[in-house]
């Protein structure tokens, strides 16, 4: 009874539960295609949850925006399991602004485990405030936001 969408860590495809497919506003089912995208189906034509590349946004779209204070403790969980895991920096490619005001907070109260060199995506908010403010590195050096990830076929 829970709209659940999970997506694939590279950002090129995901799975979402058929709760999540029922919000979509558009039909699923048939033979049509997004452009650049492609929804997995069975052979009388019915989504069977994988959505690739493009495809994604009809799901990522409908679902509603995690609030602050989850989306930051799934910051918290995630760097925790990479540490736990032996990492001691990553790459976040396509970082939206939210985010890296997640990360920021983090890092001002000093909770960071690990180094994160953040992308900005670069067709949002992200590269707006890039644009307007410059290249951002926090003040201990755990973070960054010094490129961009740029979507181009």
């Amino acid at each position: 009874d829970r709209p659940v969408w999970l997506e694939r860590i590279d950002g090129h495809a995901g799975w979402a539960n058929s709760a999540a497919m029922e919000v979509v506003e558009r039909d699923l089912t048939g033979d049509w295609q997004p452009d650049g995208g492609r929804i997995e189906r069975d052979a009388q034509g019915q989504p069977t949850g994988v959505f690739i590349d493009s495809a994604a946004a009809l799901i990522d779209s409908a679902m509603p925006a995690m609030d602050a204070d989850t989306a930051e403790r799934a910051l918290e969980l995630g760097m925790r399991s990479a540490v736990e895991h032996g990492l001691t920096g990553v790459h976040d490619a396509g970082v939206t602004l939210s985010q890296l005001r997640g990360y920021q907070a983090l890092a001002d109260r000093n909770e960071m485990p690990l180094r994160i060199y953040a992308l900005a995506a670069g067709d949002g908010d992200a590269l707006e405030w890039i644009c307007e403010n410059g290249l951002y590195a926090h003040d201990d050096g755990r973070l960054q936001m010094r490129a961009l990830k740029l979507y181009v076929d």
